[in-house]
Formats: structure tokens, sequence, C-alpha cells
């Protein structure tokens, strides 16, 4: 892909649309099947909801341009290189969820009252910085190998697709 960000704009945008919303989609089949999206929907807001969405949607951005920037720009993109590059921003992806948590954590920490409760968060943040990230690296980079395995799949019938149409255009019915 080129540097600019006019030409991967779009394509970013669209992968990071499609991957946020269908992990929302699964979050929700899963806590359906589980019997528990009632009581989640109860206890939440729209206004929540809307800003789950949108930090999801933030960073999966981030990491997907990362990704994009990173492809080659050349016809030297394979199948497991694709699936890599998908595995490593999902890693980020995770990693980026965290600092909204952190952020949350030293918010909390920053408004509660002085006192022995304090002492609590205060050393609980280090650890969530020190054990919270790698594990978010991981379970990020865990995701985004099925996702990655999703998509390449998904880009090879749109490639086959493409051709088959391509080669219909000039007068072949043969599908490649």
């Amino acid at each position: 892909m080129a540097d600019t960000d006019g030409s991967i704009a779009f394509p970013v945008w669209a992968l990071a649309t499609f991957r946020t919303t269908i992990f929302v989609m699964l979050v929700v089949f899963l806590f359906h099947r589980t019997g528990e999206l009632h009581d989640r929907l109860q206890a939440s807001s729209t206004a929540f909801g809307f800003t789950i969405f949108l930090i999801l949607w933030t960073t999966t951005t981030i990491a997907t341009r990362r990704q994009i920037r990173a492809s080659p720009s050349s016809g030297e993109d394979d199948l497991e290189s694709r699936i890599a590059r998908t595995v490593i921003a999902g890693a980020w992806n995770g990693l980026f969820l965290l600092i909204p948590l952190i952020v949350q954590a030293i918010g909390r920490l920053i408004a509660s009252a002085p006192g022995p409760g304090r002492l609590a968060p205060l050393l609980g943040l280090p650890l969530l910085v020190v054990f919270g990230s790698p594990f978010a690296f991981v379970i990020g980079g865990v995701v985004a190998f099925a996702f990655g395995a999703v998509e390449a799949l998904l880009f090879g019938i749109s490639e086959r697709l493409s051709r088959w149409a391509d080669g219909d255009a000039h007068g072949s019915d043969v599908p490649p």
C-alpha cells in the first residue's frame, strides 16, 4: 500500500468496522447462548454500549491501520503473511484495549478518598500494567488468529469471484 493516508483510509475504515461489528455480534451471541444477555442489557445503558463500541472500534482502527501500512504494496501478499499480520494487529488491539482500563483505574485512584483503602488500588495498578499487558497482547493475538483465518477465506473467495467475473466479461464462462 502507498504511504499516504488517503489511499488506505477506506480499506482501514471498512476492515476495522467489519472486525469490530463481527466481534460485538459474537459477544452478543455468546451472552445470548449462555442466557446472560437479558441481565447484561438490563444492567447497561445505550450510552455505555455506544462508548464501549466506540473504544473497541477506535483501537481496532489504529491496529488495522498499522497492519495495512505493513502490507507489501506489490503482489507478494500470501495467505500466511496476511494471517500473521492480522494476528499481530489483533495482539496490538488487545494491548490498546487495556489502555482505557488503566486510565479508568487511575481516575478511580485519583477520585478515591485518602486513607488506608487507597493502598489496594495503588498496588493493583502496577500489577495491571505489568501482568495485564502481556496477557492482553496474547489474548488479542489468539482472537485475531480466528479473524485472520475467516478473513483469508473471504478474501480468497472474493479473489476467485473477481477473476471469474473478469473472465466472464471477456467471453469465458469457466470458473478459475
